[in-house]
């Protein structure tokens, strides 16, 4: 746990740093851009998500995975990489018109052209950053990821000042790519070359074989939705609703993502050690719900003053997605952290199979709700998520040598306080009511809230509230 927590220590560092950016870059490109361009955004990110699927074919976790990593499986990762980069931006070349004229959207055309642009770029990044989580050097990862966020977001805003439209939410990222390649490259022993043979390649797709499969149908089960709105209820409605899952997914891309990045070297080397995996995984577990739980509660309770605080007017449609979409949210903060489990376990046949069973759910979900309106589907896609954490964590359980009594006792601290923060936060807001002013009751509800978690949580479990103590020391450490 200590070596998980050394490099969740750089992880967090690296990626609150990015967050915090990304709601300030919110916080003022909300007020100068339409949300037509963030649906136009939403649709060039989900075609990118399904193409970058066939781009890295699982080989990032394999390189992580592997015991006996030697230059040829290196050069050969690179290789397969650098080659499926150029094939794809043909690719895109050649279908983004089609792409374009099918969502009647002439400015996707450009956008999914530049951003492939990058493709053969970046995949001579891949390798060396995945040699570098397999070594635990996170610090540098998080200095050259918090440098390289910055500078997107400096010339994000620049551009939207300017008047670039949509394209300044995607030519910034195009221009900081060389800085990250180089740099990387240069901090790491490693060069690439493309001297590889056969006997590798195959070694690296017995591994990444299913686990690809099962990242094609999460990417199918994930992505459906963003096509049915942006097809049916236009790029308006999907920019609502894409700005309301980016919302929903912050705990998990600052606590959930981290975790995951820095468990899954550790949990790799522990496979010969059942007690050792068992005892990691279930710490991160409790770790990632104590962060995760207020977090995506406490926007839920307080998403009416936040919405109109944050994004204005213009976005209030926010609010009634988030009812919804945050308790989604909550089974996903948890359920995601057991899909390491299965790769370091080398079980990517249970976890593509269980992919298929989560697939069929969420694209019913997305299906049906679709032919009513966006509320209806987040609903469904709330009770769909109910369904899919329960098998999956009934094979973790198996896996790690554990029972539900074991993992339930790991989140009821994280429970029961985020209920007294919930009790609080909203009896917060209604004495705020007379005030008629929005960001007192915002402030008050995340006080107030925050510090009845907090008091929860030292009296009734101080172990966990020694975990937080000590995260936070290690952080600033």
């Amino acid at each position: 746990m200590n070596q998980v927590a050394s490099n969740a220590r750089w992880l967090a560092v690296a990626q609150i740093t990015k967050i915090g950016i990304q709601l300030l870059s919110v916080t003022i490109l909300a007020r100068l851009l339409n949300p037509q361009y963030y649906g136009i955004i939403a649709l060039s990110t989900s075609v990118m998500a399904l193409i970058s699927l066939f781009r890295e074919l699982g080989i990032s976790e394999s390189i992580i995975q592997t015991k006996n990593l030697t230059d040829d499986h290196k050069n050969a990762a690179f290789a397969i990489l650098f080659a499926m980069s150029v094939f794809l931006f043909l690719v895109i070349l050649i279908s983004a018109s089609f792409i374009s004229n099918y969502y009647h959207e002439p400015d996707l055309k450009w956008v999914l052209i530049l951003i492939g642009a990058g493709f053969p770029l970046s995949a001579i990044g891949i390798v060396p950053g995945c040699l570098m989580e397999r070594d635990g050097r996170f610090k540098e990862f998080a200095i050259l990821e918090a440098v390289t966020t910055f500078l997107t977001f400096a010339i994000t805003v620049t551009f939207a000042l300017v008047g670039f439209g949509v394209y300044s939410l995607v030519v910034p990222s195009l221009l900081v790519l060389p800085i990250y390649v180089i740099w990387i490259l240069k901090i790491n022993n490693w060069k690439p070359s493309f001297r590889t043979t056969r006997n590798n390649i195959k070694a690296l797709f017995t591994f990444s074989a299913n686990l690809t499969g099962f990242n094609l149908i999460n990417y199918l089960s994930r992505n459906l939705d963003v096509f049915l709105v942006g097809k049916m209820l236009g790029t308006v409605a999907l920019g609502l609703y894409s700005t309301s899952m980016k919302l929903m997914m912050l705990p998990l891309q600052t606590i959930t993502y981290v975790s995951n990045r820095a468990m899954f070297p550790v949990l790799s080397q522990l496979i010969d050690d059942q007690e050792g995996f068992k005892n990691t995984y279930l710490n991160t577990l409790s770790y990632v719900s104590l962060i995760t739980f207020p977090m995506i509660i406490g926007l839920w309770v307080c998403r009416d003053a936040f919405v109109h605080i944050i994004y204005g007017n213009k976005w209030l449609g926010l609010i009634e997605l988030l009812q919804w979409l945050c308790l989604a949210g909550l089974l996903q903060s948890i359920n995601a952290t057991t899909n390491v489990v299965f790769i370091a376990k080398a079980k990517t046949v249970t976890l593509f199979k269980l992919g298929i069973y989560a697939a069929f759910l969420q694209i019913s979900a997305f299906y049906l709700g679709s032919q009513n309106n966006i509320k209806v589907m987040c609903q469904y896609y709330f009770f769909a998520n109910i369904l899919v954490v329960i098998p999956q964590f009934y094979y973790v359980i198996k896996l790690i040598n554990s029972d539900y009594k074991e993992l339930t006792s790991r989140l009821f601290p994280a429970i029961i306080a985020t209920l007294v923060m919930l009790l609080f936060a909203t009896i917060a807001k209604y004495l705020s009511l007379n005030l008629h002013n929005l960001l007192i009751t915002l402030i008050l509800q995340v006080m107030i809230g925050g510090a009845g978690y907090l008091i929860t949580i030292k009296i009734m479990f101080p172990r966990s509230w020694e975990t937080l103590l000590s995260s936070i020391k290690t952080t600033k450490q």
